[in-house]
């Protein structure tokens, strides 16, 4: 008798545990059906009473559909993390977020906002209970969701509750107690003025025009400058005083009644708080946004949506037309570096007493151009260069005044491939060949073309160092002392080579000078004429560095020429490089390119080169 109570014990508990073991799905599906067939998550959601707030959402935003792929071999899979209606219930009687909800289901200006809250409840891939670990994930609507399972799965703060693991042919489900909420929910459009460090000058400016609680309180659309588009526009907040009706003015002209997400915007005019109108003009594109506003303004990032609005990013200030006071106050070179966060160490580096020359070259009528390092750029030099550098300020002026050239060139003015004289006195390499600007082969112009009213200013990622001069850097490479040598012979030649510009120079090797017979060289080298005439061979009165060499390089020499053949190949080598390969007058052979002077640029050559 014992023996078979125990025996019945041991079969009850058999099948305790195997309900205990069955998936949320297989409970739930038995439940709803008797059956383990699958549908798709939006039918298996519809059929289930306490997910009928969440299908009516889906349903009004057209999600519903996205999620209703019944074939498995052709739908994406999603993980979605379900609320119940007691969910929704509690976040439309929650303090602070009932008036969220409600506008949420009651205002159509809002429809972008509820999708985006239910895109925020989905994954872009199917991920089981026993699958989900501790970290980030990304959602649909862009923002991470945080996922735990210390004590059971919580998404961000909700649990996942019974039932979970709903297998659908596109993916999978998981109840949870409470509504997820993106950052927009809880952030207006001052709040996120103010937290993004894209917009500081724009939160600046709202602040000292009183406009913050107008911003708060209202549904709104904003078209935001970034912080680069106040500094093209001259803009100067100390310029303006506290509430000052001009700087009111700018402002509204930004903001537009109501919310005008990306696909709302109309074509052509667009009534503003100013009173004045802007005219938008839309185009489809698939790298731009296709905004743009009153033919200039572009959107570069739309639909920053917040509680209260949304946000369109665009790259310039929009001026009201019927504005009657002051247009922007024209800025100098040193009022837009003294306004610049990124150039701050430019800045205090211009306000040492010593360099007051160098400050006063940019106060000055110009017109300059002005190649301005950024803070990173600086830093890149490391803290003991740059406490050298402060230490000495003969060498940081010398430095500071080879960013500058007299003249006011924009990107679009300069040319192609051209040693420019700087302020200093040494050549600047420009090659503004290709979409951008590169100095000295590997300092790019990142921030093109801000106007002043003394000239203009490019930002760059690099601290232009200025090189030494063609006779130096040869001396101190140390493989061409027989060049420099036959140079001395050559009355006035190195003189020329050191203090003349533009020079482009084959020099030739101290190998490539053995390969001359001895005797031959010997003979060369007392023979003036004939050795000036070689080494006046070598070297063109142009700049030309590598990538501008034609087929033929005019010489020091009259009427000669030297004849160059240039190849570019590929070859691989972990990856694919490019190669140059350029020959002279078909004997010898360029095999270092671009060492770059102060007066010329200087290719190494294999062999001497006799006209």
């Amino acid at each position: 008798m014992i023996k078979y109570l125990s025996l019945c014990l041991y079969l009850l508990a058999l099948t305790h545990r195997s309900v205990a073991n069955e998936d949320g799905s297989e409970r739930y599906l038995r439940r709803k059906s008797g059956r383990s067939s699958r549908q798709s998550i939006a039918a298996i959601a519809s059929g289930e009473p306490s997910f009928s707030t969440l299908v009516s959402f889906l349903g009004k935003t057209g999600l519903d559909k996205a999620l209703d792929c019944r074939w498995s071999w052709w739908c994406s899979s999603y993980t979605v993390f379900a609320p119940r209606n007691s969910a929704f219930d509690a976040l439309a009687n929650g303090e602070t977020t009932k008036d969220l909800y409600t506008a949420l289901t009651t205002d159509d200006d809002y429809s972008e906002h509820l999708k985006q809250l239910l895109l925020y409840h989905v994954v872009g891939k199917s991920i089981e209970s026993s699958r989900i670990t501790d970290g980030a994930i990304e959602s649909l609507q862009g923002e991470d969701l945080e996922l735990t399972t210390i004590g059971g799965i919580k998404v961000n703060e909700a649990n996942v509750i019974d039932p979970f693991d709903i297998k659908a042919d596109n993916g999978i489900i998981h109840t949870i107690d409470s509504v997820l909420l993106p950052s927009f929910a809880t952030s207006d459009i001052v709040d996120i003025a103010t937290t993004n460090e894209n917009f500081s000058v724009l939160a600046a400016a709202v602040v000292k025009a009183g406009l913050v609680d107008a911003l708060r309180g209202a549904k709104l659309t904003v078209l935001a400058p970034t912080n680069q588009a106040f500094i093209d526009a001259g803009i100067d907040l100390d310029s303006f005083e506290d509430e000052d009706p001009d700087l009111i003015n700018i402002l509204q002209y930004h903001v537009i009644p109501g919310i005008v997400v990306k696909e709302d915007v109309p074509n052509g005019s667009v009534d503003t708080l100013s009173g004045d109108s802007i005219d938008a003009s839309v185009k489809k594109s698939k790298r731009k946004c296709g905004i743009v506003i009153n033919e200039s303004a572009e959107v570069i990032l739309a639909d920053v949506l917040a509680s209260n609005g949304v946000i369109h990013v665009i790259d310039e200030v929009l001026m009201p037309p019927t504005m009657e006071a002051r247009a922007p106050p024209a800025v100098s070179i040193v009022d837009v570096v003294q306004s610049n966060p990124d150039v701050s160490i430019l800045r205090s580096l211009l306000e040492k007493p010593e360099l007051q020359p160098v400050l006063d070259v940019l106060l000055s009528e110009g017109p300059f151009t002005v190649f301005a390092p950024t803070d990173k750029a600086f830093q890149a030099l490391g803290s003991s260069v740059l406490d050298d550098l402060n230490a000495n300020p003969d060498k940081l002026a010398e430095i500071l005044t080879y960013h500058v050239i007299s003249g006011k060139f924009f990107s679009t003015d300069l040319p192609d491939s051209i040693l420019v004289e700087t302020v200093n006195g040494k050549g600047l390499a420009v090659d503004a060949r290709g979409d951008g600007v590169i100095l000295n082969g590997n300092t790019e112009v990142i921030i093109p073309d801000i106007d002043t009213t003394n000239g203009v200013i490019h930002v760059i990622d690099k601290v232009l160092i200025p090189p030494k001069n063609i006779v130096e850097i040869l001396t101190e490479d140390g493989r061409f002392k027989r060049l420099l040598t036959a140079v001395s012979l050559v009355p006035g030649l190195g003189e020329t080579l050191a203090e003349g510009s533009p020079f482009t120079i084959f020099a030739p090797t101290d190998e490539a000078f053995s390969k001359i017979p001895s005797e031959d060289l010997d003979a060369l080298l007392k023979d003036e004429a004939a050795l000036a005439k070689v080494l006046r061979y070598h070297a063109s009165g142009e700049f030309l560095p590598a990538q501008a060499l034609g087929s033929s390089v005019p010489t020091l020499v009259d009427g000669e020429s030297i004849e160059v053949k240039a190849r570019t190949s590929w070859y691989w080598w972990g990856r694919w490089r490019k190669y140059l390969t350029v020959t002279l007058d078909r004997k010898v052979h360029v095999v270092e390119v671009n060492h770059l002077a102060s007066n010329g640029v200087i290719h190494t050559i294999d062999g001497v080169l006799f006209p």
